[in-house]
């Protein structure tokens, strides 16, 4: 199930940036079920980002 993005105070817009335009803010998951130990940016080909635990 994907879930429509919502506004968060102080979170990044998700409306795509430019070429060489950056932005900041925080990234918020929306996770159902059990806390995941890993989260993975995937743009359709390939792995882009991945957020690990330290364990």
């Amino acid at each position: 199930m994907i879930i429509p993005p919502q506004p968060a105070p102080n979170g990044l817009s998700d409306a795509p940036l430019a070429q060489g335009q950056q932005a900041s803010g925080k990234i918020y998951f929306d996770v159902t079920g059990a806390p995941p130990d890993s989260v993975v940016y995937n743009d359709g080909v390939e792995d882009v980002l991945i957020w690990t635990t330290n364990a």
